[in-house]
């Protein structure tokens, strides 16, 4: 019996995980899902265990993953993305002592694999059209943010890990994750969304590189299979300026194309307005300063060792966002 342990079950990419998962034989899913969460009407299932606790109390993951006789497979997704470039404790706690909790218990427990969906934000920039790569080794000094720092951190640890006490640990960094079976609309799925209820009529310049949850999925699935312990795994998909994303959506919806672009200093000044509007409502900004900084880089992810090993593949983007209009449609 091969028992998988999910953190951020409910999430985008928790959701679709499992979904693939339950398609397997001779399998048992324990998801863990915070005290409060609700609407777990897709979870009630024979193959799956509903778990409550919180990656940033140890006692509740060890009991986790104490769970089950049998091969223990823990992928831990559960994670906190940040727009801030500082000052967001939150999101920085879960994802540094919510991961050191996670490896602890599992060195302590002997599991079988453990997979950590970090991010190719916890890599070192290069200069723009330059390919970046994996890395043995991170530096949160060199990055600026507290979402690459935190990740790149967990990195880390988790490779501490696998040096001292052999945890048979896999890192998979996905790019900016899009499409469908979003239960909490993901950032780039966020603004397809304002796209299609006509509330974009500009963009701001730049780009990103954007993958399919369902090639994320895939690639998670191979590094478990075939990932190689102490390795990292890039998951990117399709570079494309925020421009060339509208035009792809405008088309797949048949609706009119953004043309507009807003520069770069505009978005500066409005954007300390955003953040607060967003911190009165108890949501998260769409964008900050930061994160329109961060558009400016363009990196160029290279999954060729991915595609080596694991069997990863990109699907086209146009695919993507077809099936995400389609999604939210519904």
């Amino acid at each position: 019996m091969k028992n998988y342990y999910i953190t951020g079950a409910s999430g985008f990419v928790g959701k679709n995980l499992i979904t693939e998962l339950l398609k397997q034989e001779n399998i048992h899913i324990y998801g863990l899902f915070l005290p409060n969460e609700t609407n777990l009407d897709f979870y009630v299932n024979d193959k799956i265990t509903i778990v409550r606790g919180n990656i940033l109390d140890y006692g509740s993951i060890y009991d986790f993953i104490s769970q089950g006789d049998g091969d223990k497979i823990v992928v831990h997704v559960a994670g906190v993305i940040s727009v801030y470039k500082n000052n967001d404790e939150f999101a920085f706690r879960a994802n540094t002592e919510g991961t050191k909790n996670l490896v602890d218990a599992s060195v302590k427990l002997n599991v079988n694999k453990f997979i950590y969906i970090s991010s190719v934000d916890s890599l070192t920039k290069h200069k723009p059209g330059e390919y970046v790569a994996e890395q043995s080794e991170y530096y949160p000094d060199e990055l600026i943010g507290v979402y690459s720092k935190s990740k790149a951190i967990a990195n880390n640890y988790i490779l501490k890990a696998y040096k001292e006490n052999g945890l048979p640990a896999v890192i998979c960094c996905p790019s900016a994750i899009a499409g469908p079976n979003d239960p909490f609309s993901a950032p780039i799925n966020q603004a397809i969304k304002k796209f299609l209820n006509k509330k974009m009529p500009a963009v701001v310049k730049g780009g990103y590189d954007i993958v399919d949850v369902r090639d994320v999925v895939n690639g998670i699935i191979g590094a478990i299979n075939n990932g190689r312990n102490g390795e990292s795994y890039i998951l990117a998909g399709t570079p494309i300026s925020v421009l060339d994303l509208m035009a792809i959506a405008a088309k797949e919806a048949n609706m009119k194309a953004v043309k507009m672009t807003v520069p770069h200093f505009i978005i500066k000044l409005i954007s300390p307005f955003i953040v607060m509007h967003a911190k009165l409502h108890h949501k998260r900004p769409l964008f900050t300063s930061f994160s329109m900084d961060c558009l400016k880089q363009n990196p160029i992810y290279s999954h060729e060792k991915s595609s080596k090993e694991l069997g990863y593949k990109s699907r086209p983007l146009e695919e993507t966002i077809r099936d995400l209009i389609e999604w939210l449609r519904k």
